[in-house]
């Protein structure tokens, strides 16, 4: 077992490494962007979540006006439990995005309400997601059956709307853990 975990520590900091030559070389910082998720999953995963922080603290100074930065400092200060501080890029994420993307930080928006105890702001990030879901091209939503539901927003919404509590429920499937799990809300 400690052979397998240093072994699996090993092969993180090299793909680390090579992760960082990559972002090194590229010749803009959108293309150095590109690397962003990665590295800061492989800081993360590292416990180095200061790294990663820093490093997307940088980008969303190079690329103001893009989402993904912003949306991945909010993603790795829930990560390291900074919920109140991750208010604030998610935030600036949801104001950027568009399309299904938008989905994602207005989930994790509401996540972060809830993580720091303020269900009206949760409520309406859930509002803002039922309407912005509805409002999306009808070849852009996903069927309710590939939503994975996993409690959120049922504490901070009235049973007035089943919608958007059914919604509110459901999780955006992506690559990273939930917040709820990571900060043990459930």
């Amino acid at each position: 077992q400690a052979g397998d975990r240093a072994g699996a520590r090993g092969a993180i900091e090299r793909q680390l490494g090579l992760l960082e030559e990559a972002a090194a070389r590229a010749r803009a910082p959108e293309a150095a962007a590109t690397f962003d998720y990665a590295r800061m999953n492989a800081y993360l995963t590292l416990g180095r979540g200061a790294e990663a922080v820093a490093m997307l603290s940088e980008r969303v100074q190079e690329l103001p006006e893009g989402y993904e930065p912003w949306a991945r400092l909010a993603q790795a200060l829930a990560a390291l439990g900074r919920s109140r501080e991750a208010r604030g890029p998610a935030t600036k994420a949801v104001e950027l995005s568009y399309g299904p993307r938008k989905l994602r930080y207005l989930e994790l928006q509401a996540r972060l309400f809830r993580a720091v105890g303020d269900g009206g702001a949760e409520r309406r990030a859930l509002e803002v997601l039922v309407q912005t879901y509805l409002d999306l091209d009808e070849s852009h939503r996903r069927h309710p059956a590939q939503l994975r539901v996993e409690g959120i927003g049922f504490s901070a919404i009235s049973g007035a709307n089943r919608l958007i509590a059914f919604v509110g429920a459901c999780s955006w499937d992506h690559d990273a853990p939930s917040l709820a799990a990571r900060e043990g809300a459930g």
